[in-house]
């Protein structure tokens, strides 16, 4: 199965997130990861054991004040 997981901050940052998505690879899933970046110079896609991480840029300033 293909799942797709959401994160609203910079991967790797939390290790829950990197534990859920390695045991679902060992079950025998997909696991896309979509998450922020706030450098434009940062990998926008990547590959980290075995998850499938796409970065989107969003500054800083535009993700604080998203929570407004």
């Amino acid at each position: 199965m293909k799942i797709g997981m959401i994160l609203d901050a910079i991967y790797p940052s939390d290790a829950r997130v990197t534990n859920e998505c390695e045991e679902l690879i060992k079950d025998g899933h997909e696991v896309y990861l979509f998450c922020v970046s706030y450098q434009k110079s940062y990998i926008k896609s990547e590959i980290i054991n075995g998850i499938k991480v796409r970065r989107y840029y969003c500054s800083s300033l535009t993700y604080k004040l998203s929570a407004l």
